[in-house]
C-alpha cells in the first residue's frame, strides 16, 4: 500500500452506489429546505405543490437547499426518508423557482416584497437584513410556495437572495 503510486483516475463513490441499490424502487420527489429547527434537527420541507413534511435527515442543510428525497410511506401516510441528496434546482417545478426581480419596501416596514412580472413574493425581516435590501434592488432569489401558518395560507416566500 505504501508504494502504491495513484493513477490519477476519480476515487469509486460507493456510498452513492450502494444508496442507489437502496433506494431502487423507492418513492422520490424534490424537496426544498423552507426552515430548520435548531433545538430538533429537523428541516421543514416543500416537497410538491402544497405539501409539506417536516424530517430528521442525515445530512447537514439549510434553507434554501434542493434536495432529492427517496422516501417510503407506511400504512398510516407517514412519510419515511431514507435517503437524501443535494440537487441544483430543476426548471420545472410549480412550487420553487429562481426568479429575477425587483425590491418593493417600505421605509417603515422590517419586510418586504419581490416583485417579478405577476409574482409578488414575501421576503421576511430577517432576509431583509441580512442582505440589506433597500426598495428598488434588482436581486434574484429562490421562492418557494410556502405555507403561512399563521395566516392558514399558501403564498411565494422568498427563502434566499441568490449572489
Amino acid at each position: 500500500i505504501n508504494t502504491t503510486i495513484p493513477d490519477g483516475n476519480d476515487p469509486i463513490d460507493y456510498m452513492t452506489i450502494t444508496n442507489d441499490i437502496l433506494s431502487n424502487g423507492a418513492e422520490d420527489c424534490i424537496a426544498v429546505v423552507t426552515n430548520m429547527d435548531q433545538n430538533t434537527h429537523k428541516a421543514y420541507l416543500i416537497y410538491d405543490y402544497e405539501k409539506l413534511m417536516v424530517q430528521r435527515l442525515r445530512i447537514n442543510v439549510k434553507v434554501g437547499d434542493i434536495l432529492r428525497l427517496y422516501y417510503t410511506t407506511d400504512r398510516s401516510g407517514r412519510i419515511n426518508v431514507f435517503y437524501a441528496t443535494k440537487i441544483k434546482l430543476p426548471n420545472d417545478l410549480n412550487y420553487a423557482k429562481c426568479i429575477d426581480g425587483i425590491i418593493e419596501k417600505r421605509d417603515y416596514r422590517d419586510f418586504a416584497f419581490l416583485i417579478s412580472g405577476s409574482i409578488r413574493s414575501f421576503v421576511p425581516p430577517a432576509l431583509v437584513r441580512k442582505r440589506n435590501l433597500r426598495n428598488g434592488d434588482m436581486v434574484k432569489g429562490l421562492i418557494i410556495y410556502d405555507y403561512n401558518s399563521t395566516r392558514d395560507s399558501w403564498n411565494w416566500v422568498c427563502k434566499k437572495i441568490i449572489e
